[in-house]
């Protein structure tokens, strides 16, 4: 796996949409916001990053959003699993921004991280009834990689540094040195198959 952090929207910048309207947040409303969304994920929901928004995705009213189209849907949250290319796996509010860190485990994906993808979109839903009749208020549904953004102007995705502790670097059946120092270092060992998955999605060390 391999995590990178986002930032998605900026507060008091007043976005336009693409129906006329404009959207703006508060640092207040982001915090709410990532507060709301962190109590849905507590209860297992995982906030997905599918490329370009899914209009399958079903409303708060009961009605869903399908090409173009208001019709009645199930209370899907993502139709198409390959559509996704990744999870937000944790929110914050910083120098009042939002910001996201994404976590993608397919190397084709994360070679374009940053790269040929350098945008995200975020999708909110007001007063949102989870599948299990619990009420989560204005939450994140998910933040989509796309080539068109409304919330302009966010840096770009960050890669994580992947620290390896001393800890880490240990074998814990019989406290080998595989620290790199003794003979135990080859492909075979707990830190040469560590290195080999680094090394697989493209950190080197």
């Amino acid at each position: 796996m391999a995590r990178y952090t986002k930032e998605i929207v900026k507060s008091g910048v007043s976005y336009g949409l693409p129906n006329g309207n404009s959207v703006s947040y508060s640092v207040e409303d982001l915090t709410k916001l990532v507060q709301n969304t962190k109590g849905l994920m507590a209860s297992g929901y995982r906030v997905p990053a599918p490329w370009e928004h899914n209009r399958d995705i079903t409303l708060s009213t009961g009605f869903s959003l399908k090409k173009g189209k208001v019709t009645i849907g199930p209370n899907g949250l993502l139709d198409d699993p390959q559509k996704n290319a990744g999870y937000w796996e944790d929110l914050y509010v910083k120098d009042g921004s939002l910001y996201g860190v994404l976590e993608v485990g397919n190397p084709d994906i994360q070679k374009k991280i940053g790269n040929e993808v350098r945008d995200v979109s975020l999708y909110a839903r007001e007063n949102y009834k989870d599948p299990l009749g619990n009420e989560h208020g204005n939450v994140l549904m998910h933040v989509c990689l796309t080539g068109k953004p409304i919330a302009m102007g966010t840096s770009n995705f960050e890669a994580q540094e992947v620290c390896l502790s001393q800890t880490m670097l240990s074998d814990p059946q019989n406290d080998r040195d595989v620290s790199g120092d003794g003979p135990d270092q080859g492909p075979e060992t707990e830190l040469g198959k560590l290195i080999k998955e680094l090394e697989r999605v493209g950190l080197k060390l």
